[in-house]
């Protein structure tokens, strides 16, 4: 839970919060300037596709071998079995290096709050920090706080109907909103697969009577730290799907409010209930949300999606990743739903050809969120064509980061809703940990 997008108004509106992690082995490696093996630098830069390549060779270090493919089931698995490959990994490696426990704990620990299993998230990441080179990370640690203090949360769980369709509305930052009621109070939130915890805004969850618990944690955010509390939802509806168990981060309402008080965040539903629902879908240009069963295309059913119209999907330190290509090759791509925007990242810059390096267009400007307004520049690419579901998706006046905003090392950028805005349909698996996009016909809105 590290990543926090901040999305694009005329200003810059917070429109996901996460806890703000870092990769703290990744740094070490970079610092220590060591060399390392091909497999171990795509485990430490958090490449999914690299390392499902990578693996298909032999196994030159046998502990590394196995520690990078326990890794690459943890990200390629559904979110109740995801953990397993790292528990066995530790289990059967108490004398590996401590480097390689910290990551293992640290992962496993991501993987059992993606599954809301709260109080593993926590003694995990609290092993995490004891094998740390810096055992007094604050990430780590903000990390094994709120872990702790939903550590009486039970796992969330879904009741009422198996699916559900409900409309879409964009609101003024290009955000796609549904109507959510909590224990009877409706009101519209962000849908986003990019917040690994849902918000709340305090009116909204003091008027639905929410249960907060004790004790307060830190968000990190693009700008700077926030200080917030958690409360718990037994009865989050979205169409005939109720949720119980929902954990939220509630922060105050002058925190979501921006643009001098015309825009406020009521409330931002993230990617543990729509795990819980089974799939998510979009449907008309994003003008419709679908749950569960009503987000399969074909039968209506929970019958796993598995055909070649399927792309992997994959667990990733900020939420979700979609496997995507440019031009002849594979890489991970962050999914954030409550991102206006795609955009690319370092890496991507990396990859442009000479020529689209010289249509680079250079912006500055300033990023707002809750923690406050810090100044950032990005580069406009006039053009570019990803892979995405197996279908070219050409992007106009594309953003490119000009700094390293949290991704992790193998992401080439960030999907949006944008995308999800050009496709008649587009639905994330996580039965089977694919996806899937068809396009809109050609002129359509």
């Amino acid at each position: 839970m590290r990543r926090t997008q901040m999305k694009h108004l005329p200003f810059i509106a917070a429109a996901v919060l996460a806890l703000s992690t870092t990769a703290p082995i990744v740094a070490e490696r970079l610092e220590a300037d060591q060399q390392v093996s091909p497999l171990q630098a795509a485990r430490l830069d958090e490449n999914p596709v690299a390392l499902k390549r990578l693996l298909k060779g032999p196994a030159a270090d046998q502990l590394e071998h196995a520690l990078s493919a326990a890794f690459l089931k943890s990200r390629s698995h559904p979110a109740a079995t995801a953990p397993q490959s790292l528990e066995q990994w530790t289990r059967a490696n108490p004398g590996a290096p401590a480097q390689a426990k910290a990551f293992a704990y640290k992962q496993l620990g991501d993987r059992y709050m993606a599954a809301t299993q709260y109080e593993k998230a926590a003694n995990a990441f609290r092993q995490a920090q004891v094998f740390a080179n810096d055992p007094s990370d604050s990430d780590l640690n903000d990390q094994a706080v709120l872990a702790e203090l939903a550590a009486s949360v039970p796992t969330i769980k879904r009741t009422g109907a198996e699916g559900a369709s409900v409309p879409l509305t964009r609101d003024m930052a290009n955000l796609r909103r549904a109507s959510i009621t909590i224990s009877g109070v409706a009101s519209p939130m962000i849908i986003d697969t990019g917040a690994e915890i849902s918000v709340v805004a305090q009116s909204v969850a003091e008027k639905s009577g929410m249960q907060f618990l004790d004790g307060e944690v830190s968000v990190g955010t693009t700008t700077d730290n926030v200080a917030g509390r958690l409360a718990v939802s037994n009865a989050v509806s979205i169409g005939g799907m109720t949720f119980e168990n929902v954990l939220f981060l509630v922060l105050s309402d002058e925190q979501l409010t921006f643009a001098n008080g015309e825009y406020f965040v009521d409330g931002i539903i993230g990617l543990p209930l729509f795990t819980a629902a089974g799939r998510i879908g979009w449907q008309d240009n994003a003008a419709r949300l679908l749950l569960g069963t009503a987000a399969h295309p074909e039968t209506g059913t929970n019958t796993p999606a598995t055909a070649p119209l399927y792309w992997p999907l994959y667990w990733h330190d900020g939420g979700l990743a979609l496997e995507v290509t440019y031009g002849q090759a594979a890489y991970p791509a962050f999914f954030d739903s409550g991102a206006s925007r795609s955009s690319g990242t370092l890496l991507f810059k990396s990859l442009l050809s000479t020529q689209d390096q010289t249509t680079l267009v250079a912006q500055t400007g300033t990023r707002t969120g809750v923690g406050g307004t810090t100044e950032a520049t990005t580069y406009i690419l006039p053009m570019g064509v990803f892979g995405i579901g197996g279908h070219a998706i050409t992007v106009t006046d594309f953003r490119v980061a000009g700094e390293t905003l949290d991704e992790a090392g193998g992401d080439i950028g960030i999907i949006g809703s944008d995308i999800l805005a050009r496709a008649r349909f587009f639905m994330v698996d996580f039965t089977a940990m694919t996806y899937r996009m068809d396009p809109a016909p050609s002129g359509a809105p």
